[in-house]
């Protein structure tokens, strides 16, 4: 499994980790929504990241390393990626909801990364209203299961997940169908 990163110089990507993160193993895959507005609504909008949990050893407490995918709206909503190291393994908003997949053994925080980055996953455009997060975190779980970095059926367990949030936060919260953007 992979220990190092493979990033290209590209301004599409911001790198907060240190390069020691790179070979932590993977203990879950954690697709996180949050509410993009401190205000209570029924149709205020989840914005969803990818958390990689890495399990610490015995007594120490876990930790993650944050995807997060955000729209450049000086830029025709061109995605920029940044993924930072994190001393806790998911969202501390209590109106967080997440998705979580059993990780393959031994796979590491570089081995998703290096993969994601080899397919161009970096390179993406939201919709005309800046939207399509879930959809890139949807794709990159897909990719994870194809490579079988995370368990099978995960994919179709998102599916599932994703219209259960649906039924329990509205259709303002969780949308279906799911709004989409362009990989280029």
């Amino acid at each position: 499994m992979a220990t190092s990163f493979d990033l290209p110089e590209h301004t599409s990507i911001v790198n907060n980790c240190r390069s020691i993160n790179a070979g932590d193993k993977v203990s879950r895959v954690i697709i996180s929504g949050s509410p993009i507005s401190t205000v209570e609504a029924p149709d205020i909008t989840y914005h969803y990241r990818i958390f990689l949990v890495v399990q610490r050893k015995a007594g120490s407490p876990d930790h993650s390393i944050r995807l997060d995918m955000q729209p450049d709206t000086s830029k025709k909503n061109i995605g920029i990626l940044t993924l930072d190291y994190l001393g806790y393994e998911v969202s501390k908003n209590p109106r967080a909801i997440n998705f979580t997949a059993t990780v393959s053994e031994g796979a590491t925080v570089a081995t998703f990364v290096n993969h994601w980055i080899k397919l161009k996953r970096n390179q993406y455009q939201f919709n005309e209203l800046a939207e399509g997060c879930r959809f890139w975190c949807k794709t990159l779980l897909g990719d994870a299961e194809t490579q079988g970095l995370i368990a099978s059926g995960s994919f179709e367990n998102f599916g599932k997940w994703e219209e259960l949030m649906n039924k329990e936060k509205g259709p303002g919260r969780v949308p279906i169908p799911i709004a989409r953007g362009t990989f280029i």
